[in-house]
């Protein structure tokens, strides 16, 4: 691998604006999510505090103040990002007629604030120094200088550490989350950087910008470090922890079972032609060859077999493939040596699988079938498509099946993903000749297309997260507030006024206090206290309540009805009506005592909206079956709680097609499992014994590695062996 140095000698290189445009928005984008993650995380440790009775008041005084400060919070963390990458283009576009604006955004105390986060720095250079530098050189190659100041450069250690603090200082938030968000940020930073700095420094190589320089990318694929080199051979290997050629051995086992015994009589073949009593053999070159003149457009009759699901796609690939060698005809018979024919009929099985069981539109299940030829090409030249899981062309299908799977084009960004997938489609099956090194080219041309649309799913997928606990937040404070009230039932019943009163204006008081307060507060045990005054008054049978009584009550159950709506002269009127609707009785009404010093009487200034309106329905998970065996449970539950966030599995849809969600969110407050479509939309909320009975009705499945191909290969391995038990 290349590795930057001082010494590499650099020359000015012309960046149109529209690429520093797009690595700036690609930037801030891919930051912003980040710290968007900072803060969720910061927001469910909280509420795990809360649970904790030494530690609920702090928590909630900092929910609070994390629930009013966020956005300004994170415009300050973004515009710290903006002003350096202003001070990066002055540089770069030395003509934008703006220079000494943008030079003036950095002083020298906000300079040396950037030397504070010296920790976290060392964590980002042991963690992505090579790429860092890469971006770094590319950067001062852009603005044609040799060295690029620190100050200069938005992605320099120093500027990314010390963002937060930068934040912090405009936005002060509580010392307990303060520390809480620092750790958060490093973990998210050293984590996820490496996605965003590869995607960069492919972004500006392919622009031409020191195309030379190599480094280490990681894919937002998987997050696996995977050799992004300056364009070259390719090198098999398979991805950390997964050997695909176990699977690949058994598949090829299983396919020779299927297939007829070779017959009894000897194949002859002499110059291509066959002998009477044999058939003809097609080589490599002939297949290839054949291959290559057929890729640009499908046959119709390939068309045919790919819309009818009982036609049997291998037979017709080979038929195509016979028919398209000179001196044969479709319908003639030939034979294909062994791992020819191997190459060929697990190219269309997996093909078969993507077209049955995968949710492609018209336009997309068109643009899967013009890479039928071209990857059954692949496969024949290069059977380690099949053994490797970062071959190119198996990456470049990963790839597509990403941008295409769902895709209806609703929408400017859907719909470019689409032309995007059908550019490089269209580039491969016009191109592509014998060199694989094509499928890497377009590959990455396409990773690189899809950065943003994976940030902009990550957005997606933090609003249905906080959106979700919100929700499950506000489930919570009124499952409480109910159960406070139930207990204040049990003695016998209540005045009809009273009861109306508890169960309507009380109840909902309380469940908004719970959520935005805690269960700690002043607030909550004044509501309590008031409600339990009341009950008293109502159960000891006085006539009315008398005015000290009303007196003392009056601000706190104004403070009530605020929280419905109800104000000034409609909240003087049901106060009224409660007190009319009080048992009556002869006996004198008793001397009502002092106010209790604990219950605040502070009238809020005006009514705050309600804190939680999700606009979602609610989503509660499947029924969980208790009759499924108990050793079949436990292997389910155990391979379900060992989803990590960002692993797939898929669902049955209302078509009986496979639906693949992504696991993006648990919930602390109730453990449930949130599953987000390939927008970012929530799909599924369930927990770990829901999700297993799902599996065993058989509307959920696990995928294979996470990926696509692997887990089309699985489902080709399952049909076989169905096959060969069938023929058994």
């Amino acid at each position: 691998m290349t590795q930057p140095s001082a010494d590499t000698p650099v020359r000015a290189q012309r960046c149109p604006p529209q690429l520093f445009a797009d690595l700036r928005e690609q930037s801030l984008a891919a930051l912003q999510a980040l710290l968007g993650r900072s803060l969720a995380k910061a927001g469910d440790w909280l509420s795990g505090m809360l649970a904790k009775p030494a530690l609920a008041r702090t928590a909630a005084e900092a929910q609070t103040a994390l629930r009013l400060g966020r956005p300004a919070f994170e415009r300050a963390f973004a515009d710290h990002f903006a002003r350096a990458f202003e001070l990066l283009r002055s540089q770069v576009l030395p003509n934008s007629g703006d220079d000494d604006a943008a030079l003036r955004l950095m002083n020298e105390s906000e300079l040396e604030r950037l030397l504070a986060a010296e920790s976290l720095v060392d964590s980002l250079l042991a963690a992505h120094g090579p790429a860092l530098d890469t971006v770094a050189m590319r950067f001062a190659a852009m603005a044609g200088v040799k060295e690029l100041r620190a100050a200069c450069n938005p992605l320099a250690p120093v500027n990314l550490g010390n963002a937060l603090q930068v934040a912090l200082r405009d936005c002060p938030l509580p010392t307990v989350l303060r520390t809480s968000l620092a750790k958060l940020y490093e973990q998210e930073l050293v984590s996820s950087l490496g996605v965003l700095l590869g995607e960069l420094n492919a972004r500006m190589a392919s622009a031409g910008i020191l195309p030379q320089l190599g480094g280490q990318f990681v894919t937002a694929e998987t997050g696996d470090p995977l050799d992004e080199q300056p364009l070259g051979p390719y090198v098999p290997e398979n991805r950390p922890g997964v050997d695909v050629r176990e699977t690949f051995n058994e598949l090829r086992g299983l396919l020779h079972r299927l297939r007829p015994a070779t017959p009894a009589a000897v194949v002859e073949d002499f110059g291509g032609l066959a002998l009477p009593g044999g058939k003809r053999v097609l080589d490599a070159d002939e297949i290839v060859t054949a291959l290559s003149r057929l890729q640009a457009e499908v046959p119709s009759t390939l068309m045919d077999v790919l819309g009818d699901q009982d036609a049997d796609l291998v037979d017709g690939i080979k038929q195509e493939i016979v028919a398209a060698v000179p001196g044969m005809a479709r319908g003639d018979a030939a034979d294909f040596e062994q791992e020819h024919e191997d190459a060929v009929d697990l190219v269309g099985m997996l093909f078969d699988v993507l077209f049955d069981e995968r949710d492609f539109t018209d336009r997309a299940r068109l643009l899967m079938a013009r890479l039928v030829l071209p990857f059954a090409k692949a496969a024949v030249l290069d059977l380690r498509m099949f053994q490797y899981t970062t071959h190119p062309a198996r990456r470049m299908l990963n790839s597509l099946a990403e941008a295409l799977e769902g895709n209806r084009g609703e929408g400017p960004q859907e719909a470019a993903l689409l032309d995007k997938a059908d550019a490089v489609v269209e580039a491969l099956v016009t191109g592509f000749d014998r060199d694989l090194l094509l499928f890497e080219v377009l590959g990455r041309d396409l990773r690189v297309f899809l950065v943003q649309h994976r940030q902009r799913q990550a957005l997606a997928e933090r609003r249905a997260s906080e959106l979700q606990r919100g929700q499950e937040a506000l489930e919570r404070a009124r499952a409480r507030a109910a159960a406070e009230l139930q207990q204040r039932q049990e003695a016998g019943p209540l005045p009809p006024t009273l009861q109306e009163f508890l169960s309507g204006y009380w109840a909902h008081h309380l469940s908004i206090v719970a959520l935005r307060e805690g269960l700690d507060s002043e607030p909550w045990r004044a509501a309590l206290s008031a409600a339990d005054r009341l009950i008293d008054v109502a159960r000891r049978g006085e006539a009315r309540l008398t005015a000290a009584a009303m007196a003392m009550l009056d601000p706190v159950l104004r403070q009530i009805l605020v929280s419905s709506g109800q104000v000034d002269a409609a909240a003087a009127e049901i106060i009224q009506k409660l007190a009319d609707g009080m048992p009556r009785s002869s006996a004198p009404a008793p001397v009502v005592p002092a106010p209790d010093a604990a219950v605040p009487v502070e009238t809020p200034a005006a009514a705050e909206p309600a804190l939680i309106s999700s606009g979602l329905p609610d989503l509660p998970g499947p029924e969980f079956d208790a009759s499924t065996p108990e050793a079949h449970l436990e292997a389910d539950l155990k391979a379900l709680r060992a989803l990590k966030i960002g692993d797939w599995i898929e669902l049955v849809a209302d078509d009986n097609r496979m639906q693949p969600v992504k696991y993006s969110w648990i919930s602390p407050i109730s453990l449930r499992l949130m599953f987000t479509n390939r927008k970012g939309v929530r799909m599924l909320v369930a927990s770990v014994e829901e999700l297993a009975s799902m599996k065993r009705r058989g509307e959920l499945l696990l995928r294979e590695h996470g990926q696509l191909f692997d887990h089309a290969i699985h489902r080709v391995k399952e049909r076989l062996e169905v096959a060969v038990a069938k023929a058994a």
